[in-house]
């Protein structure tokens, strides 16, 4: 984290002391300023407010943005990956490009948001409003998506390697060794992402070539795995 004209010391040290509720306290506002390329990494911002504001570039990593208000901000290239963000109004902010790793986003609002081709591996997105956002090209493997809003969402090309689905456009089962993650277009076997149609053709070979006793279990469940994509259709 690092001071300057705008997020100086004296003000982050009166919104801790807002957080606190000692005297002298009062809640962060930078509505509108311009933060492009600034670094707030580790600093605790619950609850501030950020509408508007342009955070473009930054270094947000392991920032505790929890109930914070970002609304209409620019946060494209920006990283925070490890940011606490529950809670935490995103609506209708570009977040392209963005470094989002390991965050916690539940009970976030990330509706109509611009999330393509960003990093939200290993992310909480539990109970989370993404309808009518943008997730194309970007890597949901090993997110947590249960009981998520994804109505609307723009999911063409995204990775779904390990990820756990709302069980409504994307869905997740285990069956036996793997994790599958499917929506009507792309079905995640474990560490393989293919297109439906791909899977059903492959090879013996292929599938075996895929790990040590892949074959075996795909002879045992494919024809379970491809009734259930086809009820998708």
């Amino acid at each position: 984290m690092k001071f300057n004209n705008i997020f100086t010391e004296e003000r982050y040290k009166a919104h801790l002391y807002w957080l606190a509720n000692i005297e002298g306290g009062k809640r962060l506002n930078l509505t509108g300023a311009n933060l492009y390329d600034v670094d707030l990494s580790d600093a605790d911002l619950r609850y501030c407010d950020l509408s508007h504001i342009d955070l473009s570039n930054s270094n947000l990593s392991y920032v505790d943005l929890s109930g914070a208000d970002l609304s209409n901000s620019n946060l494209s290239n920006s990283n925070l990956s490890g940011a606490d963000l529950r809670s935490c109004d995103l609506s209708r902010i570009d977040l392209s490009n963005v470094d989002l790793s390991n965050s916690n986003l539940r009970g976030a609002a990330l509706w109509d948001v611009d999330l393509s081709n960003s990093n939200l591996s290993n992310s909480n997105l539990s109970n989370v409003d993404l309808s009518n956002s943008n997730l194309s090209t970007s890597d949901l493997s090993n997110s947590n998506l249960s009981n998520s809003n994804l109505s609307y969402v723009d999911l063409s090309g995204t990775d779904l390697r390990y990820c756990l689905g709302n069980n409504k456009e994307v869905k997740s089962l285990q069956l036996g060794t793997y994790l599958i993650a499917y929506t009507k277009d792309t079905l995640a076997i474990g560490c393989q992402q293919h297109t439906p149609e791909d899977w059903e053709n492959f090879t013996d070979d292929k599938i075996a070539s895929m790990g040590s006793g892949a074959l075996d279990w795909w002879h045992l469940n494919k024809d379970i795995i491809m009734t259930l994509f086809k009820r998708e259709k």
